[in-house]
């Protein structure tokens, strides 16, 4: 579904995904996805240490998220991963959906309003997802080199400010007369909100 060009394309409609227009983390529900629930929990168990510390504040997030990612695709080539997030997003994304998050994007996208998702996860397991539903995505990059995951990401990891950053490289938010912002966290999703005209703190009305 495309947005229409003969409706109102001048409002833009930012959507963070995790937590917001989903009820989990998915991260977790791909991890889980592709390696197994009990891999993803005993992964959880090795790194609490650094998790309990990046809950803390003491420890960087974006060096947490590297650690849990290299532990499940170590030994999985690229090729391999994106044929397991296209499978992913056929038959699992709709599970951790939330209705009123859908619900909402559908009615900014009735509107012909310009709709981008802006998200810390990766790209990886979400673009699948956007390429069928024809919605701009800005995500955290993945570094590749020889068709393997490096340990790196190749963007900064999309979160806080760097959110605002990214939608403001990507998108001339001058074009827009009103802009929505739709998000679950203020410290994840507070410098898109300051983007914003109308902001929405884990709600939709």
């Amino acid at each position: 579904m495309e947005e229409s060009p003969s409706k109102d394309r001048t409002k833009l409609a930012l959507f963070d995904f995790d937590g917001t227009l989903t009820v989990r983390d998915s991260m977790f529900a791909f991890l889980e996805f592709l390696n197994g629930r009990w891999s993803l929990y005993w992964s959880l168990v090795v790194l609490s240490p650094i998790l309990i510390l990046t809950k803390l504040g003491r420890y960087d997030a974006e060096k947490a998220k590297k650690a849990l990612l290299k532990r499940h695709f170590r030994g999985l080539s690229e090729e391999v991963l994106k044929k397991a997030a296209q499978r992913f997003c056929a038959t699992e994304m709709a599970r951790i959906f939330r209705d009123e998050g859908l619900e909402k994007l559908a009615f900014h996208r009735s509107k012909g309003h310009k709709v981008v998702i802006v998200s810390a996860s990766l790209s990886l397991w979400i673009e699948p997802w956007l390429k069928e539903q024809r919605i701009m995505g800005i995500c955290t990059e993945i570094a590749w080199q020889d068709g393997y995951f490096t340990g790196e990401f190749a963007t900064p990891n999309c979160n806080g400010e760097e959110k605002a950053r990214r939608i403001q490289a990507a998108l001339n938010l001058g074009d827009y007369e009103r802009i929505f912002a739709y998000g679950d966290s203020m410290k994840g999703d507070g410098a898109m909100f300051a983007l914003a005209d109308r902001v929405f703190h884990r709600r939709f009305m």
